[in-house]
């Protein structure tokens, strides 16, 4: 019962969808009619009700024509509730309708009555064929205007006027059981469509489930023949090519797309499925068969090489498939597709990862280009590689030969030595697009038959490459082939990036070439400045030595007087600005070893606390001198450093004097030393003239002063914090400024604690 409302109701939605198809027009109809009324009739109303009219005319019309769109979207089911739905806008547009014989009715005008009236006749007419499928909407349609055209008639009273009406109405009955007749054979019509469609899905689930009785029923049934030949003509049209084989693998069919792997279908017809493959790889085919089974893996299709008529490897995929004890097939079914491409590109992916890797891990040119030429192999197994490199006199180096005799390279240098300097010569140097020579026997000169006679070859492709530095030299990559042939797209494409690799090889030998240019300049320059050094080092204390003994000397009268106080000023200042030259010398000898690395640590376990009072101590004079109150706080226990007691004392030194330079008269210095987290930590504070913050990072580089100006204030030659921060770097340390312009500064030196010694203990962990 369930089955039989289903098709009522689907046979209903049908009749209704054929009528709302007439009735797409029905919108614009209307209010384009409606429209063409209002303007050419004259009326009694005034014009705003006329108005009025037209727009709720078009405003149904609009209404109705998105319903439309409703219903062909979304009507799949309840038939009747769409046709009621439909029948009463039907019905308000046609009241709305009939309200135009008020409107425009003139009882002294007859011929517009009249008009007013056959236009309502004719829209009767109309509707009754368009709406005939359903009787709801057939009675909104045409019931208000078959009344309003009686009352119309009987109003006017005309004789002819009632003539009419009676033919239209005789014809309205006729049309009223035209259309009852028409809507039961669309019905039926209907009705058979919706059975044959359930037969159609029987026989196909009929189809599926009798495949085995399938070559019976094609003998039989022309339809089912028609079937096979669809089948048929699928497999000889698919992408992929099929092969079928008896159970001794004797191919009995092959589709046409065969031909995409280089075979014809009539020439595999008789031979065994095995007859195209090389060996190894018959053996590798047979081998993963016995071990599944007599099929291939599930999602391990078999990949092999082929080669055809013209020469060409192809990468071939096979699926294979037991179907010997299918009475249809009795055999094998192998589905086989062409991967070249894709082998190809990943090939080349591999072989390109395998250049730059060699690349990266600075392999030689000559191993670099051997791999680039191997890659070259690997993608066309039928050709021999070989790459050269030309230099500036046109002499030829012969990188690769991966594949070649031994005696290949030593010809192709003597026939090189022959023809570099004519026109054959010539070509090869020039050009970098690809260019290709079918077959070599057929070239003018008969050096190059020679070679070509000698190792077999026939086919030359060269493709030329250059450094980007034009000192750097260039080469060419050369396929040879045994056939005479042309070259593919994608080999084009591959030996573009072949020559992209070696370009990249050939330009970082030539940045190499730079490197260790640069790197023996830098040797030669580092050695003339230490020899420059050591020169002047002995040819500076020299003097300086016999200048500072004797300016003592005299300054201190040990020989007798010297007769005036100025003398003994003047060799006051001698003395100074000796022993000032002198530290200035060992600043600079100090901080050459260092970036040289040549400062030895004699290390030994020092006390600091010594230090800092001998440090303190060494720059009394100079605080004295400005009365700066200098303060030393050392913790209890505070252990000792393993280091260099030279090293240690000038680093001191170096901070005490530039806090004691720096501060004013009247000022202070703070020296603590304390621990922190296992690690020594020696501070200096001053409250002297401060350092700007931009220039904290600078004043740690050799030679920088805060003051740069030509008559700076403070004398120095900007060496000593730098000095100091490589000596602390040498006992693994760490050093820091914190300065605020006007407040003062104060430098932190770390100490890990694998540099501390307690007493009598072993060395500590590390510090973190």
């Amino acid at each position: 019962m369930t089955v039989l409302n289903s098709e009522r109701e689907e046979v209903k939605l049908n009749l209704l969808r054929s009528m709302m198809q007439g009735f797409r027009a029905v919108p614009l109809l209307y209010s384009t009619l409606c429209g063409f009324v209002a303007l050419q009739l004259t009326s009694e109303f005034p014009p705003v009700i006329i108005l009025i009219w037209w727009l709720a005319t078009v405003g149904l019309q609009i209404e109705y024509a998105f319903y439309q769109a409703r219903f062909f979207k979304q009507a799949q089911e309840k038939p009747d509730t769409w046709s009621k739905a439909s029948a009463r806008r039907h019905l308000l547009m046609n009241l709305l309708m009939i309200c135009m014989v008020p409107l425009f009715w003139q009882p002294d005008n007859d011929l517009q009555n009249v008009a007013l009236i056959v236009f309502q006749a004719v829209h009767v007419l109309i509707f009754t064929i368009l709406a005939a499928t359903d009787r709801n909407i057939l009675f909104a349609c045409t019931f208000p205007n078959v009344s309003t055209v009686i009352i119309g008639t009987w109003w006017i009273g005309n004789p002819a006027v009632t003539m009419l009406c009676g033919a239209f109405l005789l014809a309205y009955l006729f049309l009223v059981i035209l259309g009852a007749t028409t809507r039961k054979i669309l019905e039926n019509e209907y009705r058979l469509n919706q059975h044959n469609k359930h037969l159609i899905d029987d026989l196909a689930i009929a189809r599926d489930i009798s495949e085995a009785a399938r070559i019976k029923i094609e003998s039989t049934n022309t339809e089912l023949a028609h079937r096979e030949e669809r089948f048929r003509a699928l497999i000889d049209n698919a992408f992929e090519s099929i092969i079928i084989s008896d159970k001794e693998g004797i191919i009995n069919y092959a589709s046409p797309s065969v031909r995409a792997i280089g075979m014809h279908p009539d020439d595999l017809l008789g031979h065994s499925i095995f007859s195209f493959l090389p060996d190894k790889e018959i053996e590798n085919i047979k081998k993963a068969i016995i071990q599944h089974n007599g099929q291939t893996p599930d999602g391990e299709p078999i990949k092999f090489q082929m080669t055809q008529r013209n020469g060409k490897v192809q990468w071939l995929e096979a699926s294979i498939t037991d179907l010997r004890r299918n009475p249809t097939v009795g055999g094998y079914v192998t589905s086989i597709r062409d991967i070249t491409d894709r082998k190809r590109s990943q090939m080349e992916m591999v072989n390109q990862f395998r250049v730059l890797k060699a690349l990266a891990t600075g392999a030689s040119i000559s191993e670099v280009m051997e791999l680039v030429a191997q890659g070259v192999e690997d993608i066309n197994q039928t050709a021999f590689i070989a790459i050269y490199l030309i230099g500036k006199n046109k002499e030829i180096t012969v990188c690769a030969t991966p594949n070649f005799p031994d005696d290949f390279r030593q010809a192709i240098i003597e026939l090189w030595h022959k023809t570099k300097n004519d026109d054959f010569g010539r070509t090869v140097l020039h050009g970098d697009e690809l260019s290709v020579t079918p077959d070599l026997l057929e070239s003018d000169h008969p050096d190059v038959i020679d070679l070509a006679q000698r190792f077999n070859l026939h086919g030359f492709w060269r493709q030329n490459f250059r450094a980007t530095d034009p000192k750097g030299g260039g080469g060419c990559i050369v396929v040879y082939l045994r056939d005479p042939l042309q070259p593919t797209e994608w080999e084009r494409s591959y030996l573009k990036g072949a020559v992209q690799l070696a370009t990249i090889a050939l330009n970082r030998r030539r940045t190499e070439q730079h490197l260790r240019e640069a790197t023996r300049t830098a040797e030669l320059a580092n050695r003339a400045k230490s020899k420059f050094l050591a020169n002047m080092s002995h040819e500076l204390r020299t003097p300086l030595n016999a200048i500072i003994g004797f300016s003592d000397i005299m300054k201190n009268e040990l020989f007798g007087s010297l007769g005036s106080a100025r003398y003994v000023d003047y060799a006051k200042d001698i003395n100074d600005s000796g022993a000032h030259l002198l530290n200035v010398i060992d600043d600079i000898l100090d901080i050459s070893k260092i970036e040289a690395g040549r400062y030895p640590l004699e290390e030994t376990t020092i006390e600091i606390a010594d230090v800092l009072r001998w440090s303190i101590e060494m720059v009394h004079p100079r605080t004295e001198e400005k009365r700066i109150a200098v303060t030393l706080q050392v913790a209890d226990d505070l252990p000792a450093i393993y280091g260099d007691l030279r090293a240690m004392r000038q680093i001191m030194l170096n901070l005490l004097s530039n806090a004691a330079k720096f501060t004013p008269q009247n000022g202070a210095i703070a020296v603590t030393a304390t621990l922190d987290n296992k690690c020594m930590i020696i501070s200096v504070s001053d409250n002297g003239i401060g350092i700007p913050a931009d220039k904290l990072s600078a004043v740690l580089e050799p030679f920088a002063q805060v003051d740069d100006s030509f008559a700076r204030k403070h004398d120095g030659t900007g060496l000593g914090l730098s000095i100091t921060k490589a000596l602390v770097t040498l006992h693994e340390g760490g050093f820091r400024l914190e300065s605020e312009l006007g407040k003062g500064t104060t430098a932190i030196l770390t100490f890990p604690s694998s540099r501390l010694r307690p007493a009598n203990t072993p060395k500590l962990a590390i510090c973190q």
